[in-house]
């Protein structure tokens, strides 16, 4: 795959996540996805790169910084935790049980604020990768408008 930075990709949905870097990936000479550096707050701060297929599918995501505490947080290092992302729609809801009941993602134990913080910066990336792709690379359309969007919901520090 070789990956080139590209401009175009914006979080236009809310404001706590903040995409630093943004590339386009391509394989055999067509593009098949982007790649997204976001930071957002976990239950300190961490920086993600979120693979986004052509397909609306996540390619894969990687935790690259975090400041969260040592014995909690660090867990979403685990490629089992972060490898659960790959292949999930990025029109999946991201919310974190158990805070949500129903949720789609299963918090690090001792660590749902991390883990939290992680679902919204996945699900922003997701999103805004897809539009993206849909818009300029044929990439698969939204199965409806997107008019607002549900995030899991951060405690202040304390």
């Amino acid at each position: 795959a070789v990956c080139t930075v590209v401009d175009g990709i914006a979080n236009t949905l809310e404001n706590s996540v903040v995409f630093d870097k943004t590339w386009i990936v391509e394989r055999d000479g067509a593009v098949s996805g982007v790649a997204i550096q976001a930071r957002g707050q976990t239950y300190k701060a961490s920086t993600v790169i979120v693979g986004v297929n052509r397909d609306r599918t996540l390619a894969g995501l990687r935790i690259v910084a975090t400041n969260d505490t040592k014995n909690y947080g660090r867990n979403m290092l685990d490629p089992a935790f972060y490898g659960a992302f790959t292949g999930k729609s990025v029109d999946d809801r991201f919310m974190v049980k158990p805070a949500t009941p129903d949720g789609d993602i299963d918090a690090i134990s001792s660590a749902t604020i991390s883990t939290m913080g992680v679902a919204n910066m996945v699900k922003v990336a997701g999103l805004e990768g897809a539009a993206f792709l849909a818009a300029s690379y044929g990439g698969k359309k939204p199965p409806a408008a997107i008019d607002g969007i549900e995030l899991n919901s951060i405690p202040e520090e304390e």
